[in-house]
């Protein structure tokens, strides 16, 4: 598995200058991990979870860019749809790019919906969208449009002390739990992730998440599969 993200993780020149067009899990210098961010957890967990979908089913990826789970999904051969604020230049034949706010774009039905590390930053003007206090809620009613009956949404957030700055909010697990029931899912399986220190990460339950500042990212996160009601 790690060794397909180092893979994929491939540099792009734009503008002179170098950037990963894929966000990779680990940090390396001088054949030394530096940090470990929380994607190591999250993209193995979605994994998992979408290898009991069946086959050749159409998904879509909410926030797609700097994610590989689209072209994963896509060489499965399932119909994949992504959706971002911003650009995604990569290409593949089971793949279709959407740019733009999902709640204002029109899309057909889908089985399944991935949104890795994407929730928290809706609304609060995170990729210079515009600030909007009910965008989460509309996000939410479109997902839920979006899935047919029983459909699928696999998602990952930050949880711990409910808090909001002007890139992201972390959720109170049971505030998560919540949100997502009063707007139509189900969760199905919930499991919580979270540090002990830059470089570990540990399985634990919602009431026992650890608090800390790291320089790679959040402290815990949510890797949740839900139901469309």
């Amino acid at each position: 598995m790690l060794g397909k993200v180092l893979r994929l993780a491939k540099l792009i020149r734009r503008d002179s200058t170098h950037e990963y067009i894929f966000n990779v899990p680990i940090k390396v210098s001088s054949g030394k991990i530096c940090s470990v961010n929380e994607r190591i957890i999250e993209l193995p967990m979605i994994q998992q979870y979408l290898s009991d979908l069946p086959p050749e089913k159409r998904i879509l990826e909410f926030g797609c860019t700097r994610s590989w789970l689209s072209l994963a999904m896509a060489t499965m051969g399932h119909q994949v749809i992504g959706v971002d604020l911003r650009d995604y230049d990569v290409k593949h034949p089971n793949f279709k790019f959407y740019k733009g706010e999902i709640q204002k774009l029109q899309l057909e039905p889908v089985d399944c919906i991935v949104s890795v590390s994407t929730l928290e930053h809706v609304g609060i003007g995170a990729y210079k969208e515009q600030v909007n206090d009910a965008a989460l809620t509309e996000v939410l009613n479109k997902l839920h449009q979006l899935l047919i009956d029983g459909g699928w949404l696999l998602l990952t957030v930050p949880v711990g002390i409910p808090q909001q700055d002007n890139f992201q909010r972390v959720f109170a697990p049971e505030e998560l739990s919540s949100l997502l029931k009063s707007h139509g899912f189900e969760i199905e399986q919930a499991e919580y992730f979270t540090r002990s220190d830059e470089l570990t990460w540990l399985r634990t339950g919602p009431h026992k998440l650890q608090e800390g500042k790291y320089s790679s990212g959040v402290s815990s996160v949510a890797c949740i599969k839900c139901i469309r009601n």
